[in-house]
């Protein structure tokens, strides 16, 4: 006898009442461990957890609840680890409750096989979008390059194409203003502009 039971039966005077009330003590407390342990199996969920620690941590549960004397029927047992799974396994989950019967084991193999295939699939799905952002980014990157190449071919020209429009519009008025002036002036007779911009066309001869 324990310290801890010893300390409990102290003051019975024949050892039926102590026996009794040893009996009493366990019982008390293995109630109080089956109720825990049935909380922690029904809280227990797949999250983010591997499928084989998921399964693991639900067999060593309905180990300690059957030690505790509360053995779980095992449909009742697969019941729990299905309805506990995420929604990604829902596929799985429909086909297994189709079946009249699986045993435990059967229901291990069928859930980490159908966990290696969804790894798979994730890791496709990954290498695709990681694909696709670093094409989507080199193409960014070029057009970005693109429009700035041409900022500043017209920074090094030391003008805007605006402002080279308007040179070039400003070049062509002067240019045909100086043709203009070129020929003989019917007025006086140079040949260093012409009769509209003759300064003796108003005078009377």
């Amino acid at each position: 006898m324990t310290p801890e039971i010893a300390m409990k039966v102290i003051g019975y005077t024949s050892s039926s009442k102590l026996w009794t009330a040893v009996e009493e003590s366990f019982v008390i407390l293995n109630k109080s461990r089956v109720i825990f342990l049935i909380g922690e199996l029904q809280r227990t969920r797949e999250g983010s957890m591997s499928m084989d620690h998921y399964l693991t941590t639900i067999k060593q549960l309905a180990d300690n609840l059957e030690i505790a004397g509360k053995i779980i029927d095992q449909s009742d047992l697969i019941t729990q680890v299905l309805s506990s799974l995420d929604e990604e396994y829902t596929p799985i989950v429909v086909q297994i409750n189709s079946r009249e019967n699986i045993s435990r084991y059967e229901l291990s193999s069928v859930l980490m096989t159908f966990e290696s295939r969804l790894e798979r699939l994730n890791q496709v799905k990954n290498s695709f979008t990681s694909l696709s952002f670093n094409q989507s980014s080199i193409l960014l990157a070029h057009r970005t390059n693109s429009v700035t190449g041409r900022g500043l071919r017209g920074i090094k020209s030391g003008r805007s194409p605006s402002f080279r429009g308007r040179t070039r519009s400003r070049d062509r008025a002067l240019t045909g203003r100086q043709n203009e002036t070129k020929g003989a002036c019917q007025i006086c007779g140079p040949h260093n502009h012409s009769a509209s911009w003759c300064f003796n066309r108003y005078d009377e001869r």
